[in-house]
């Protein structure tokens, strides 16, 4: 058996979104960071060794940045996280001409590489400079693109992501399952309410809903059912 396994742009947002939501990442971030973490993969970035690195800390993440006198600051958190709002704020700042953005205190600056086409499907040329001597500061030159229609739907979010879905992503066998294990833990318990697919949520047997309940409500609700019925 090969020690790599083979999967799909579909796989990959599966575990990647179930993993930052068991992580504790903010709900209204889970998608942008996801999708900064797709089209940095489909551009050879590692995601997957980005994401170990940096599950301890994804719970205490914002998404933001801040002005200073050296630049914004992401505060620490990981490139990934924050590029969102910062592909955003270069965007805007892009409508009347060449914008440019030192980011500092950034946690994996290196991502930013691999996001050109991230940035192009938004209408951006993105050119980034690096520090060898500095990997929390990274420098950002935008200038604002056209976008074009397609002329098939697998070509909407460029070359890179049109080779992803064509011909999958690469990984290390052990990696992918543990990752994929860890986001299970994003999921409702298995239970016997969990399976009757209502939640918390209790009705009764015209449909109506009589309001939440827990699973020891539930067992004890369920306990009378039983007894009635013998």
């Amino acid at each position: 058996m090969t020690d790599q396994i083979n999967y799909s742009v579909r796989e990959f947002r599966h575990i990647v979104n179930r993993l930052l939501h068991a992580l504790g990442a903010q709900r209204h971030l889970v998608n942008p960071a996801r999708d900064v973490l797709l089209f940095a993969e489909a551009s050879g970035f590692r995601a997957f060794d980005e994401l170990e690195r940096t599950r301890e800390r994804v719970a205490m993440y914002d998404g933001l940045v801040a002005e200073t006198p050296d630049g914004w600051s992401a505060g620490g958190q990981a490139g990934y996280y924050v590029a969102p709002t910062v592909i955003d704020l270069l965007e805007v700042a892009a409508i009347d001409g060449p914008a440019e953005m030192t980011l500092v205190e950034v946690d994996g600056a290196d991502v930013f590489t691999a996001l050109r086409g991230y940035a192009a499907v938004r209408g951006l040329a993105l050119e980034v400079e690096t520090r060898p001597d500095d990997d929390r500061r990274v420098v950002l030159r935008a200038v604002a693109i056209p976008t074009p229609a397609p002329g098939h739907p697998i070509d909407a979010e460029g070359p890179e992501m049109r080779r992803a879905l064509l011909e999958g992503f690469d990984a290390d066998r052990d990696q992918f399952w543990r990752l994929f294990h860890a986001s299970d833990q994003a999921l409702t318990p298995d239970t016997e309410l969990s399976r009757r697919h209502a939640g918390t949520q209790l009705y009764d047997g015209d449909g109506n809903l009589l309001g939440e309940v827990d699973e020891e409500s539930y067992e004890y609700i369920r306990s009378f059912a039983t007894e009635s019925a013998r």
